[in-house]
């Protein structure tokens, strides 16, 4: 009977955590339709449609407050609204219009609204954390199927998918001290490292020293020194520690291509991305007052390097991006806002001291996140690390005189 009333009242923490983690699960039933020389063909579909239907469920069942529903209503009318704005600035972003207003609405937009809602983070990382064990059986599973993938040896989805799970493990393992956490952790990533995209490096790194940092707070200033002398040296000479610590690792994982980038000094080389941002900052500098709309840089890219499926040609870098999109003025006040709201959400965080540790918890994750993902591999009108970054702010400022 106690069980059972548990799982009623984390209901709502359950279908959020499974919101989350929903693309990892339809990747893995695509994969494992791989192992059987089966194709699943209609993966995008079943995970719009599912999204969608976990969408409805919560919204319902969160948003029945007038004031809150009007709110949301409002931010939704809105982000409508800039969407359009940017196909009449640029019709050839109908194109692409559809699909990406669904994307926005079901990975930024509905994260961000249901994030914001949740009242007990540690309830939340409890129901969240049985998706490490599913993120171990993806890794088994990515490891027996990418060779037959026909796009890439390696999967910079693959590494998407891993971000929350991995950064899951490593908090339980320090801050709930079960440290097998850690091992799952080292696991997930000694796969990512031979299959998977350089970010989810940068990402392991991030929550490393956002734990070390939190964990080791008034201690340890000796330390803290030597490991900041490293930074400044790793900063000038980066090349050949890089290259010296991939040449090692090469041993171990030969056909990766993330450690190859590392032996060669590469690891920061933008791999192509350069000609992005060179057509970006060139449009920039002709008119940096312009507000072109949602969308635009996809079809400027996308024309200037002569690709017309325009969907994944976005800058890759969120500095950009909002830059191109919104001109200098607005583009400037919008991270002041953004930067504004998480400063304040993990002040407040941090004076709560042992009661706002799991809060902590989740900002670490979501900075990172959101950090490792926006400045080089993806964009925020349709990454889900925007909408938990700003969800997971908003939800310790909301709900602080609670807590």
């Amino acid at each position: 009977m106690v069980i059972r009333l548990k799982r009623a009242e984390n209901k709502y923490e359950n279908k959020l955590a499974l919101y989350i983690n929903l693309m990892m699960i339809i990747d893995i039933i695509r994969r494992c339709f791989n192992l059987f020389d089966f194709s699943f063909v209609y993966d995008t579909e079943v995970q719009a449609m599912l999204y969608i239907c976990l969408f409805a469920s919560m919204f319902i069942g969160k948003y029945r407050d007038d004031k809150k529903l009007l709110n949301v209503i409002a931010a939704g009318l809105l982000s409508v609204g800039l969407f359009f704005y940017g196909f009449i600035m640029e019709p050839q972003v109908s194109s692409i219009f559809v699909i990406s207003l669904l994307n926005y609405f079901t990975l930024v937009f509905g994260t961000c609204i249901f994030v914001k809602e949740i009242k007990n983070t540690k309830v939340f990382i409890d129901c969240s954390a049985k998706y490490i064990y599913f993120c171990l059986l993806y890794s088994i599973v990515v490891i027996l199927t990418q060779s037959k993938q026909d796009f890439s040896p390696y999967s910079m989805t693959f590494s998407f998918n891993c971000f929350f799970p991995l950064g899951l493990s490593l908090i339980l393992g320090f801050f709930g001290k079960k440290r097998i956490n850690i091992v799952y952790a080292i696991i997930i990533l000694g796969v990512n490292m031979a299959i998977g995209s350089r970010s989810i490096v940068i990402y392991t790194f991030m929550i490393a020293v956002g734990i070390y940092l939190y964990l080791s707070r008034n201690k340890y200033y000796v330390l803290k020194l030597i490991l900041g002398i490293f930074a400044v040296y790793f900063i000038f000479d980066y090349k050949n520690i890089t290259s010296w610590v991939g040449t090692y690792l090469l041993n171990f994982f030969p056909n990766s291509r993330t450690i190859e980038l590392l032996s060669n000094g590469k690891i920061f080389v933008l791999s192509g991305r350069e000609k992005y941002f060179d057509i970006i900052e060139t449009s920039l500098s002709e008119n940096p007052f312009a507000i072109h709309g949602l969308l635009t840089d996809r079809i400027i890219i996308g024309n200037s390097i002569g690709h017309t499926t325009y969907i994944t040609e976005y800058p890759h870098n969120i500095f950009l991006e909002v830059f191109y999109q919104h001109g200098i003025i607005l583009g400037l006040l919008f991270f002041i806002v953004l930067l504004f709201v998480v400063i304040k959400s993990i002040i407040i965080a941090i004076k709560l001291r042992d009661r706002g540790k799991w809060d902590i918890a989740l900002m670490i994750i979501a900075v990172s996140f959101a950090a490792s993902q926006l400045l080089v591999s993806n964009s925020y009108i349709i990454s889900m690390s925007f909408g938990l970054l700003v969800g997971a702010s908003l939800c310790l400022i909301n709900h602080r005189k609670e807590r």
